[in-house]
């Protein structure tokens, strides 16, 4: 059995990013995300984050992308959301702009909660409802309590089910909003 695993959001929002294009809006992400304080090198893990990119887009469509690369100079995975409401220029697969840009650094080890959490991600954000939503929101503090709560329920669920883990998550979703 796997460990469980809380994904925190706290500080890890940017709900402005002004780049439109995907490299500088990857830059923009990684200096502006408090989370990424703790990298001992910023332009190394830039350098790690566009090698990555150019291997593979991670432009999944759905206005979401899930760039991300390996630093040794942590022990924990570090997480960040960055939202453009104008849409980053990303060569998604679908051709749309990229709205959601997560930002993944992971620790030389760590390989399957790496994957658990991306699946995660991929899984909440498929959610048309659930991206039109977490749109509506300027504060960061309030997609963060969002985010956090929705990932958290895939994340640990007994099965990560697209539909369950929504039925619950929306309707705490739409009571809080009122």
């Amino acid at each position: 059995m796997s460990k469980a695993v809380t994904l925190r959001f706290k500080g890890s929002v940017i709900s402005d990013l002004k780049s439109r294009d995907k490299y500088g809006a990857m830059t923009e992400l990684i200096y502006r995300a408090p989370v990424f304080k703790r990298l001992k090198s910023n332009k190394k893990f830039i350098d790690a984050v566009f090698e990555r990119e150019q291997i593979k887009n991670t432009g999944f469509g759905h206005g979401v992308a899930v760039a991300h690369g390996r630093d040794c100079s942590i022990s924990e995975i570090s997480l960040a959301l960055g939202v453009s409401h104008d849409g980053i220029d990303y060569g998604a697969y679908d051709g749309k702009p990229v709205k959601f840009l997560f930002m993944i650094a992971t620790p030389e080890a760590n390989k399957d909660e790496y994957l658990r959490i991306l699946a995660s991600l991929m899984t909440v954000m498929r959610n048309k409802e659930f991206r039109t939503n977490l749109l509506k929101y300027n504060s960061p503090r309030k997609i963060e309590k969002k985010i956090s709560a929705a990932f958290n329920v895939c994340l640990n669920g007994k099965k990560c089910n697209f539909w369950g883990s929504f039925k619950i998550y929306n309707k705490n979703f739409n009571q809080s909003k009122k």
